[in-house]
């Protein structure tokens, strides 16, 4: 994901979890919401201390129409 590249749009960064229940209900509107606006997009953070194998298998439970990257918890980005 470029952040620079989406200039002139908004962005929308959301950070979930697999375990979290309101994550999980926000997921589809979110989704639809940025499918259905050209000036907006979307990135999810999963902040999840688990294998890039469970968080593929849970978004094809929970498909969504944005970019997801997983955060380290271990070693979460620095700026």
């Amino acid at each position: 994901f470029d952040l620079a590249s989406q200039r002139g749009k908004w962005v929308v960064v959301n950070f979930w979890a697999t375990w979290c229940a309101p994550c999980i209900a926000e997921m589809p509107e979110l989704s639809a919401f940025i499918k259905e606006r050209e000036d907006v997009v979307g990135i999810g953070l999963a902040y999840e201390d688990t294998d890039r194998q469970e968080i593929i298998a849970f978004l094809e439970q929970h498909p969504v129409s944005y970019a997801v990257a997983q955060v380290d918890v271990n070693e979460p980005p620095q700026d």
